[in-house]
This record gives structure tokens, sequence and C-alpha cells, in this order.
């Protein structure tokens, strides 16, 4: 699974709207297949709305993507 560091721009896919990862944390549920690595949880800046949320690794992988290059 790829991680993401603090500073990385992710791009929403339902509105192409810009995110920034702010924090990264380890959740406590164990990452699927491995009982060594935990689940990762990113707090992410929404610029449109001013706001910041926690969010899952699972979830941003299916709701998020790294802009072209």
């Amino acid at each position: 699974m790829i991680t993401f560091k603090v500073g990385d721009l992710l791009i929403r896919e339902h509105d192409k709207r810009p995110c920034l990862v702010l924090e990264v944390g380890e959740s406590a549920k164990k990452e699927w297949g491995t009982l060594h690595a935990n689940r990762r949880i990113y707090k992410l800046f929404e610029s449109h709305s001013g706001k910041s949320s926690w969010v899952v690794d699972t979830e941003i992988k299916a709701n998020y993507s790294l802009p072209p290059p």
C-alpha cells in the first residue's frame, strides 16, 4: 500500500478538489494480511472548505489520487 507523508497533495476523485496531508498516524487496526504492521490514518486539509479531518488509508486509496506529474 502506498504511504503518504506530510505535505503530499491529493486530489479527491468525485469533485477533483485538492487536499493536503497535514499529519500521518497509526491506527490500532492491523494491515490486511499481516500481523506486524498497523494501518495508517491521515489528517487532510481541504482548502475549499478550510476544514481538516482524519481519513483512513483504505478510504484514501478508494477516493483520492495523486495529481498528474
